[in-house]
């Protein structure tokens, strides 16, 4: 189907690279997923930036479990205030509520449920320090970038084509996969460079919009038309 095509899209522009050297007389270009226009991204913060926030799926192959279990490990050299924020839906989810009532951490995890409104979304990133992606990574890191909080990555796993978008130490850190003690500790660093990553915010929400806004995606798309 390739080869009957005028022009091609692909999603990444390393995707696009690769294919040139298998098609090189095809026209090429990359159309990044997004989910945020420009004037949606935002680096504001609430008064009090703490939390840890994952956005996705509830299910194994995104390991939700190891977040919670390498958050609980440190739970005591965060500050009181930090919560996890574990937002979505799937069959892990009442584990991790199970889990968190066992342990005694319920008023630390806060699993809220599937959450739609991009405004309620928007005010739980302005109170969070990071964002993690313990298994694969997928759309939610453009998100999360969207909003100028840096993700923790999982470092060898499938991800997804959005993994172009994370320059390692500017936007987001890796810990080694499957590794509770790894995930704990990069936790740690993140709030151990708070500055840092508070004032590098408004930096990735730039980087964000030039890269993976809905106008940078769908320009593809308009331009082709032109």
């Amino acid at each position: 189907m390739r080869s009957l095509a005028s022009e091609i899209i692909v999603y990444t522009e390393q995707q696009k690279e690769e294919l040139k050297l298998k098609m090189p007389q095809k026209k090429i270009t990359a159309a990044p997923n997004a989910v945020l226009f420009k004037n949606e991204m935002s680096c504001d913060t609430a008064t009090e930036v703490n939390d840890i926030i994952y956005v996705g799926r509830l299910i194994a192959d995104k390991k939700p479990l190891l977040l919670y279990h390498g958050f609980k490990k440190v739970l005591k050299e965060l500050p009181e205030a930090t919560k996890l924020v574990i937002i979505g839906n799937g069959p892990e989810r009442a584990k991790l509520l199970e889990l968190s009532k066992k342990d005694g951490i319920e008023h630390r995890v806060f699993i809220p449920g599937e959450v739609t409104k991009a405004s309620l979304l928007k005010e739980y990133y302005k109170k969070s320090l990071v964002s993690a992606s313990p298994g694969y990574v997928g759309l939610s890191i453009t998100q999360s970038l969207g909003y100028g909080v840096p993700m923790i990555i999982a470092r060898d796993e499938n991800h997804s084509p959005e993994l172009e978008a994370v320059k390692d130490g500017f936007n987001a850190k890796f810990f080694n996969s499957n590794d509770e003690d790894s995930l704990a500790q990069g936790l740690i660093s993140f709030f151990e460079n708070k500055e840092k990553w508070l004032k590098l915010r408004k930096e990735i929400v730039e980087d964000c919009s030039i890269r993976y806004s809905i106008e940078a995606m769908t320009a593809t798309f308009i331009n082709l038309l032109k």
